[in-house]
C-alpha cells in the first residue's frame, strides 16, 4: 500500500507539472470532439481521485468545438482535481455539456464541501488559495486560459447541495 501511495503521489506530481507546462504555450486552437477531450481529462483526473469519488460523464451528443486541446485538458483535470479534493467521504462529479448554439457550455458539478459564500468572489484572484499546499494560480490560470481560447469559466453556485462550475467553449 505504501509503495502505491507513493507511485500515486508521483503520477500526481508529473501530471501536475505536465499541465503547468502545457498551459504556459500559446494556444493552438483547432477543431476537436468535445466528447474526446472530457473522456480523455477525465482519465488523467483519475490519479487524483479514490474509490469514494464517481466521475459520470452525462451523454450528450458530441459537438466540435475550437480550442487548445492541451489547454482545455489542463483547465478540466484542474476542476475536476479541486472537486476531488472538496469530497471529504463519499462524493459524485458530475459533467454535463450544453449545445448552445455558437457556443457549448460545460458544466462540472461536485457535492462536496461548498465553497464559503464570502470566499466565492476571491477564488479566481491571483495567489488566492484555501489549501495548505496551494499557490493560488489554479483557477486564476484556468481563467485566463479559457480567456486566450475564447472561452469563459465561471463559479454558478456553491451551496450546500452543489458546487458548480461551468466552462463556455466555442463551437467549430
Amino acid at each position: 500500500k505504501n509503495a502505491h501511495s507513493c507511485i500515486c503521489k508521483s503520477l500526481q506530481m508529473g501530471v501536475s507539472t505536465l499541465m503547468d507546462f502545457r498551459a504556459m504555450n500559446n494556444p493552438e486552437i483547432k477543431n476537436y470532439s468535445l466528447q474526446e477531450i472530457i473522456k480523455n481529462s477525465v482519465n488523467l483526473a483519475k490519479v487524483y481521485s479514490s474509490e469514494n469519488v464517481q466521475i459520470e460523464i452525462e451523454k450528450g451528443n458530441d459537438v466540435k468545438i475550437l480550442a487548445d486541446e492541451n489547454k482545455l485538458s489542463a483547465v478540466l483535470i484542474n476542476l475536476i482535481k479541486n472537486a476531488i479534493e472538496s469530497i471529504e467521504k463519499e462524493g459524485l462529479i458530475k459533467i454535463s455539456t450544453e449545445d448552445c448554439g455558437e457556443n457549448v457550455k460545460i458544466k462540472i458539478s461536485n457535492n462536496g464541501m461548498p465553497i464559503p459564500e464570502n470566499i466565492q468572489k476571491l477564488i479566481f484572484n491571483d495567489g488566492f488559495t484555501t489549501k495548505k499546499e496551494g499557490n493560488g494560480l489554479g483557477l486564476k490560470i484556468c481563467q485566463k486560459s479559457m480567456e486566450e481560447q475564447y472561452g469563459k469559466l465561471q463559479l454558478l453556485k456553491s451551496d450546500e447541495k452543489s458546487t458548480v462550475f461551468e466552462l463556455t467553449v466555442l463551437k467549430g
